[in-house]
């Protein structure tokens, strides 16, 4: 298997002269409440016997409760929308991250999801 961001070249590798050899491909943050561009490719994998992992439903980390990591390349307006929706999320008793993770689980059925967790408490949450 392969792991690659864009699906262009997920495209590519399927339709070349060594798909057969493929069994899995990783693709992440392309299958979340802000990208959904990974369900193009849902079907054809399937089709082909092509596992998937699907990684990052939370958006590097923009789709939670807490602010993004430094380190994230989003827009500021963007990253201040995700944070007003988690504060009003929250208090409503819900979380952001839920909400994501769950979209991503439904979306995509039969694939692995693979999410990163920073602490026991988001292992805790992101389980229950």
């Amino acid at each position: 298997g392969f792991s690659c961001y864009p699906l262009s070249t997920i495209r590519d590798v399927l339709s070349g002269p060594n798909a057969d050899l493929i069994d899995v491909v990783l693709s992440y943050a392309h299958n979340n409440l802000l990208d959904n561009s990974l369900l193009s490719l849902h079907k054809e994998l399937e089709e082909k016997g092509v596992g998937l992992i699907d990684a990052s439903p939370l958006a590097l980390g923009l789709l939670r409760d807490a602010p993004p990591p430094d380190w994230h390349n989003s827009p500021p307006d963007l990253r201040k929308e995700c944070q007003a929706i988690a504060a009003e999320l929250g208090e409503k008793g819900v979380s952001l991250q839920a909400v994501a993770l769950n979209y991503a689980i439904r979306s995509t059925p039969g694939s692995s999801i693979l999410i990163g967790m920073a602490s026991p408490e988001e292992i805790t949450q992101n389980v229950d």
